[in-house]
C-alpha cells in the first residue's frame, strides 16, 4: 500500500541520515541520541495512527509497536517500557509466529525492562526478572545461539544475585555470581576480543569482593577486587580515554582500598587509593560536571582521612572530611534524588562527628550524627534514586543511632540517648529475625539492650 511504502522510505532515510554522519566527518553532526530517538517514535507514532484503518498491515503495525516498546528502554521509560511489552505478548506475538529472532528479543526486552526497574520500584523488577528467567530457559540452544543465551542468563543472575544482597542473603547472592561469573569467564575466554563479556567479568568479581567483605573476609575480597583491576586496566590499555572505564576501574580500586584497610594494609590502601584518585581526576578534568566521579572522589577523601586519623593526623583527617563533605553537597544540590550520594554524604558526616566527639565537642557531634541520620533515612526514601540496597541501610542506621545514643548519654541527656538506643535496638531486631546466622547483628542488639538496661537503672 501507499501508506506502507511511505513509512518504509520514512525509515530508510533516516538509516541513511545517520550512517552517512559517521562517514563523513566534515558534515554537521545529526541531533543527540534521546532526540533521533524520540524522532524514531514519532514516526512509528504517525505510522499507527494513519494505518489505523487500513488493512492488510496488522504486521507492520505490530512491529512498529514492538519497536516503540524499545525505544521506551533506551530512552528509560519504565512505565511505557512495559505497557508496550505487554500488549506484544497479550495482543501481538502471533504476528511474529516464524521470526526465530523474536523469543531472544523478548527475553533481552524484559530483562533489560527488568533493571531500568530496579531503582525504582524493586517488586516489579523482581517480577519481570521472573518472566524473563522464564522465557530465557525456554530459548532454543542451538549451535548459533547457545552463546547469546548463556551470555542473557548470567546478566540475569547478576541482577538476582544483586537482590539477594540488598535483601541480606550474602550466601545465595554469592552462589549467584560465582554461577554467572563462570559462565561469563567462558564466554570470555573464548571471545577474548569481546570487551563487553570481560567488562562484566570485572564487575561481577567487584560485587562477589563487596560480599566477601561483607562476610567479614577482607583479605579475599581483596584478592578478588585485584583479579577485576587486572581486567580493567587491560581494558582501559586498549582505550585509555574512555571514562566509563576509568570509573569502573576507580570504583574497584576504591572498594579495594577499603578492604585492604579493614585488613590491615594501609600502604596498600594508600596506593589503592591514590590510583582511584587519580583516575577519578582525569575524568573530572574532562568532564567537570560528572557527579558520579565527584562522588567517588569524594568517598576517596573520607578513606584517605580516616587512615589520617589513625595516624594520629586529627587536623589534616578533619580538613580531608570537610573537603568530601563540601563536594558531595554540590553533588546533593544537583540532585536530590541520588540516594547513593546521600548515603555517602551521611557516612562522611558521621565520621566527621565522631572526629568532635573526640575533640570533645559534644554538642557538634550530636548535631551532625543527627543530620547524617537525616541522610541516611533520604538515600532510602520514595525519592531517592541508585541508593544503597535495604540491608545495607539497616546496618547503617542501627550502628549510626548506637553511636547517637552514646553521644547523648555522654552530654547527660537520658530521655534522648533511650530514644536513640531504641531505634537502633529495633534495627537490630529486624536484622537478627531475618538474619540469625550473623553474629554481628546479635552482639548489636545484646549490646542496645544492655546500655538501655543500663539508662532505665541509673
Amino acid at each position: 500500500s501507499s501508506e506502507k511504502l511511505r513509512a518504509s522510505r520514512r525509515m530508510a532515510d533516516r538509516l541513511f541520515a545517520w550512517a552517512i554522519e559517521s562517514d563523513h566527518s566534515d558534515l554537521p553532526p545529526l541531533d543527540g541520541r534521546q532526540a533521533r530517538l524520540e524522532a524514531l517514535a514519532a514516526d512509528y507514532t504517525e505510522f499507527l495512527a494513519a494505518t489505523e484503518d487500513t488493512g492488510g498491515l496488522e504486521s507492520e503495525r505490530a512491529r512498529a509497536r514492538l519497536h516503540l516498546a524499545e525505544i521506551a528502554l533506551s530512552l528509560g521509560d519504565a512505565e511505557q517500557a512495559q505497557t508496550g511489552l505487554n500488549r506484544i505478548v497479550g495482543d501481538y506475538s502471533g504476528y511474529f509466529e516464524g521470526d526465530d529472532a523474536f523469543p531472544f528479543r523478548m527475553a533481552r526486552n524484559t530483562l533489560l525492562l527488568g533493571i531500568l526497574q530496579e531503582d525504582e520500584n524493586p517488586d516489579q523488577a523482581a517480577a519481570s526478572y521472573r518472566r524473563a528467567r522464564e522465557m530465557i530457559d525456554s530459548l532454543p540452544h542451538d549451535s548459533t545461539g547457545t552463546e547469546r543465551v548463556r551470555h542473557l542468563s548470567a546478566i540475569l543472575t547478576i541482577h538476582k544475585a544483586a537482590g539477594f544482597a540488598d535483601d541480606g542473603d550474602d550466601q545465595t547472592a554469592r552462589e549467584a555470581l560465582t554461577t554467572a561469573a563462570a559462565t561469563l569467564n567462558e564466554l570470555a575466554d573464548a571471545r577474548p576480543e569481546a570487551a563487553v563479556l570481560h567488562r562484566q567479568l570485572a564487575e561481577t568479581r567487584v560485587a562477589d569482593g563487596a560480599l566477601l567483605e561483607s562476610a567479614g573476609m577482607p583479605e579475599k575480597a581483596v584478592e578478588t577486587y585485584a583479579l577485576a583491576a587486572a581486567t580493567l586496566r587491560r581494558l582501559l590499555g586498549d582505550d585509555p580515554d574512555d571514562p566509563a572505564l576509568m570509573l569502573e576501574l576507580a570504583g574497584c580500586l576504591a572498594a579495594m582500598a577499603e578492604a585492604a584497610v579493614r585488613s590491615g594494609d594501609i600502604d596498600g590502601a594508600t596506593a589503592q587509593s591514590d590510583e582511584a584518585a587519580a583516575l577519578l581526576d582525569a575524568v573530572i578534568s574532562a568532564d567537570p560536571d560528572n557527579r558520579t566521579a565527584i562522588s567517588r572522589k569524594a568517598s576517596q577523601l573520607g578513606l584517605r582521612a580516616g587512615i589520617l586519623r589513625d595516624q594520629g593526623e586529627a587536623g589534616n583527617a578533619i580538613e580531608k572530611y570537610r573537603e568530601g563533605i563540601e563536594l558531595l553537597e554540590t553533588v546533593r544540590e544537583a540532585d536530590p534524588t541520588d540516594g547513593m550520594a546521600a548515603y555517602r554524604l551521611a557516612l562522611l558526616t558521621w565520621k566527621m562527628a565522631r572526629m568532635h566527639g573526640i575533640g570533645g565537642d559534644r554538642d557538634a557531634e550530636i548535631a551532625m550524627l543527627r543530620e547524617a541520620a537525616d541522610l541516611i533515612e533520604a538515600s532510602g526514601g520514595e525519592e531517592a534514586r541508585r541508593g544503597p540496597g535495604r540491608n545495607r541501610l539497616r546496618v547503617s542506621s542501627a550502628y549510626l543511632f548506637g553511636d547517637l545514643g552514646h553521644a547523648l548519654e555522654l552530654a547527660g541527656d537520658k530521655e534522648a540517648a533511650a530514644t536513640a538506643f531504641s531505634r537502633s535496638r529495633d534495627e537490630w531486631t529486624t536484622l537478627v529475625s531475618a538474619h540469625p546466622e550473623r553474629d554481628e547483628f546479635a552482639d548489636g542488639l545484646t549490646w542496645c539492650e544492655r546500655r538501655l538496661e543500663e539508662l532505665s537503672g541509673e
